[in-house]
């Protein structure tokens, strides 16, 4: 179904909508890890009673890409809707009345952060 592109564009997405750098690393090893989980549960569910066809472990593979498109394009409609809110003004409460330093150290949470979709 060719699911080896989705790896690096979730991680991509990832880090792109990730702001500060410990937030930014946190993401990559999280992603990566979760990304990482599939070759160990393939370990137990394509098994070799199974073979030829192995419908145990194609159906858990299928069940989990139409997971993984379903979270997808949740979080593409989530952050549609998070931008449309920064754009609105409903986050500028975060900034107003604190000092430079924490408006800096906002990362994501600042007003002006926009996700990639």
């Amino acid at each position: 179904m060719g699911v080896f592109p989705g790896g690096p564009g979730f991680l991509s997405w990832g880090l792109n909508n990730a702001a500060g750098d410990s937030i930014r690393a946190v993401s990559s090893a999280y992603i990566v890890s979760v990304g990482t989980a599939g070759a160990i549960v393939a370990t137990w569910t394509y098994l070799p009673e199974d073979s030829p066809y192995y419908k145990t472990g194609h159906s858990i593979n299928l069940g989990a890409q139409v997971s993984v498109g379903i979270v997808a394009a949740l979080g593409v409609l989530y952050v549609r809707w998070e931008n449309r809110m920064r754009e609105r003004g409903a986050r500028d409460d975060r900034v107003q009345g604190e000092s430079e330093e924490v408006v800096r150290d906002l990362g994501y949470r600042h007003p002006s952060f926009r996700y990639t979709p």
